[in-house]
């Protein structure tokens, strides 16, 4: 039952035990713009669930929604997806090796994830 956002006051903190040194600086000093123009992932169900993982790495976006409660684990989630360079059929394929089509228009779609923590990955057909 505490108010949104948590961590807050720890996230500095925590940067201060995790990073290596001039870690922090880079950040500032060489800044990922790139991210910017990569595809992004919106309309998360928080804080029923969590996206534990979004990462693209040219070709695919890599996924994984967490549940943020135990009454919410492996529950089905929908989020949307934009700025996905190409228009078209797409595919999402989970852990387990099951793939779902989607289709993308106008660099957008909304995609089902498993809120498990394990990974998806929406790739071009």
């Amino acid at each position: 039952n505490e108010p949104h956002p948590r961590g807050q006051y720890n996230a500095r903190v925590m940067a201060g035990w995790v990073c290596s040194p001039g870690a922090w600086t880079e950040i500032f000093t060489n800044p990922n713009l790139a991210k910017h123009s990569e595809p992004c992932v919106e309309d998360v169900d928080f804080p029923r669930v969590a996206m534990s993982q979004a990462h693209w790495d040219g070709n695919a976006l890599v996924l994984a929604a967490s549940a943020c409660n135990d009454a919410t684990d492996g529950t089905r989630t929908s989020t949307r997806v934009r700025r996905l360079p190409i228009d078209g059929e797409w595919h999402l394929t989970a852990a387990d090796g099951t793939s779902t089509n989607c289709h993308v228009a106008g660099g957008e779609a909304t995609i089902e994830l498993t809120a498990d923590g394990s990974t998806f990955i929406l790739e071009v057909t």
